[in-house]
């Protein structure tokens, strides 16, 4: 099973972050964790405290990541919630707590709105297309897969 995250996001931020995520055999936190199919990097999706995190393999299980979702639902693509990508020009923002140094949501974050996560996306052979609605609109994401597995396009 796979979900896709899709659409725009203030000034594009982190749209390398963005596309088909696989659903992992494993669970994290008692949920459901992906890896993002086009990833070079080791770019995850993962729920931890009361939020969904896209961010670093290295960081997975972690309260933290570049992009966020602040719901408690099982599964991402269940949420009506406002996605946030993290915005660097912000400056970052640590909070010590007695656990340990985290990520905090704050003014370092900003809304996406037209960011959505959708459940079972098509895909065939070497190309697919996503279709998602925004703003009344159908917006269509086209994507080619190389021979290597890698996404582009």
């Amino acid at each position: 099973p796979q979900i896709a995250l899709v659409g725009p996001t203030p000034q594009n931020m982190l749209i390398d972050k963005l596309g088909v995520f696989r659903k992992r055999a494993a669970l994290v936190n008692g949920f459901p964790s992906y890896t993002l199919a086009v990833s070079l990097t080791g770019v995850m999706l993962w729920h931890a405290g009361q939020c969904w995190h896209v961010g670093a393999a290295a960081n997975l299980g972690q309260d933290r990541g570049w992009v966020s979702l602040r719901d408690g639902c099982l599964r991402p693509e269940a949420s009506t919630v406002t996605w946030q990508v993290w915005d660097a020009s912000l400056g970052a923002k640590f909070v010590a707590e007695e656990s340990g140094r985290e990520w905090k949501h704050g003014p370092s974050w900003t809304d996406a709105p037209g960011l959505l996560c959708l459940a079972r996306p098509f895909i065939q052979g070497h190309f697919f297309q996503i279709f998602y609605r925004y703003e009344g609109r159908t917006k269509v994401l086209d994507v080619t897969r190389s021979d290597s597995g890698a996404f582009g396009g």
